[in-house]
């Protein structure tokens, strides 16, 4: 049986469609899809060859969190 946004908005948080952030609308829709959602961090860390740059996106990703936004330091 197939989902929609709206009905995995009701049910999952308990909000109708209309009053989902453009964030939360992908995330249901990944759902939907069966897509993931976050990046690997294995394939992140095996790509970086330095130990600064690792460390910015570290900060990066911790910056951004569920939000998708950067927060203000």
């Amino acid at each position: 049986m197939n989902k929609t946004v709206a009905e995995l908005g009701g049910r999952w948080m308990t909000r109708k469609a209309d009053a989902l952030s453009e964030l939360e609308h992908k995330v249901l829709q990944s759902a939907i899809d069966r897509k993931p959602v976050a990046r690997n961090v294995n394939d992140s860390i095996a790509n970086c060859k330095d130990i600064n740059a690792l460390a910015e996106r570290m900060t990066q990703v911790t910056d951004t969190g569920a939000t998708g936004r950067a927060s203000a330091r």
